[in-house]
């Protein structure tokens, strides 16, 4: 039995009753939406391919996004929850919105200054999980001011954590 993507992104908690995924036989690929709910970008992951270190659309994960303001996971932002969870990346927010919780990947530890306006007009609480690496340094000070609190995971990010440390997030930030 050869490789199944579906069974991949299920282990790696995606959630398909909330987020929209389009797959082919290895490859799936999200969508990104602005606020107003446009699709203006996608990211491709391959988890066949290398992990490059640069944006290259033979690599594991190639992101293609228009000028404008784009994130994963807009579908979850509800006004009902009073806290928004913040990412890096995909597989770090599914984490959490597997679980009922708002949050959105913003794709990048280097977010520029529309991104940082965006984040700090949320209504919710703000709180950002970072990767536990130079790239995660990077996003906590760019964000600093702009969030409410920030929560560096003893993992090399949210999407290698335990359950219970992910249902201990959820516990104590709650949705």
């Amino acid at each position: 039995m050869g490789f199944d993507i579906r069974l991949h992104l299920l282990s790696r908690h995606i959630d398909f009753g909330v987020h929209t995924v389009y797959m082919s036989d290895k490859k799936a690929t999200f969508m990104l939406y602005n606020l107003s709910g446009q699709l203006v970008g996608y990211q491709q992951y391959n988890p066949l391919a290398p992990h490059l270190s640069s944006n290259a659309i033979d690599g594991r994960y190639y992101t293609r996004r228009s000028p404008y303001l784009c994130v994963f996971g807009v579908e979850t932002i509800a006004e009902c929850n009073n806290t928004i969870f913040i990412t890096e990346g995909i597989f770090d927010i599914a984490r959490l919105t597997s679980k009922g919780c708002s949050g959105i990947a913003l794709l990048t530890n280097s977010p520029n200054s529309s991104l940082r306006n965006f984040i700090d007009c949320l209504p919710q609480r703000r709180i950002l999980i970072s990767d536990n690496d130079k790239g995660g340094e990077l996003l906590r000070k760019s964000l600093t001011k702009v969030v409410d609190s920030i929560i560096i995971p003893p993992f090399k990010d949210l999407g290698e954590a335990t359950e219970e440390y992910v249902t201990k997030i959820v516990n104590e930030y709650g949705t």
